[in-house]
């Protein structure tokens, strides 16, 4: 089968209807690796716009929750803290909806595998640099991304799983 033929699509075709599926909710696990060690794992899920994930760094794990324009942040001992400033989206899937360009590696019927170049700074990395991400959407709706940043000191791996009957995320009762 050709890859316009899947019901996957092309590859742009494919990551766009990927992307637009998991739109209604999703939970997400992003871990970044250097020397083959974990250094930064966030989970989390996204629905309505609204996040909430737990991003966790030498044994230390701090809480985000994330309505669009205030965000809250779970302190030991204090409960859900109001956040002045900007707090990082929740959402994985914004530095993903516009590659450079994208190609397609593999078709099967369960999943397209794709290569997509993306400017580092979409990334969250420094240099300019494009930077090349693995994509695999699966025929279940699940996407997983995998890059190596530019200097290949450090290896970042997230999986996107479609989630749109979650429950909704509310602010936090005040304390």
């Amino acid at each position: 089968m050709t890859a316009a033929g899947s019901p996957l699509g092309d590859a742009g075709g494919g990551l766009a209807a990927a992307l637009g599926r998991l739109a209604s909710g999703y939970s997400f696990t992003s871990t970044v690796s250097v020397g083959g060690q974990v250094a930064t794992q966030a989970t989390g899920r996204w629905i309505g716009g609204a996040s909430e994930f737990t991003v966790t760094t030498n044994a230390v794990s701090i809480t985000y929750r994330t309505l669009p324009p205030r965000s809250w942040v779970l302190q030991a001992g204090k409960g859900w803290v109001e956040v002045n400033g900007s707090v990082p989206s929740g959402s994985p899937l914004d530095a993903l909806k516009s590659p450079n360009q994208s190609s397609l590696v593999k078709q099967t019927s369960d999943a397209l595998e794709l290569t997509a170049s993306y400017p580092a700074a979409v990334l969250g990395l420094a240099g300019d640099t494009p930077v090349a991400v693995d994509l695999v959407l699966a025929s279940d709706g699940s996407l997983s991304a995998t890059y190596t940043a530019p200097a290949g000191s450090a290896t970042s791996v997230t999986t996107i799983k479609p989630d749109p009957s979650q429950a909704p995320i509310a602010a936090p009762s005040p304390s």
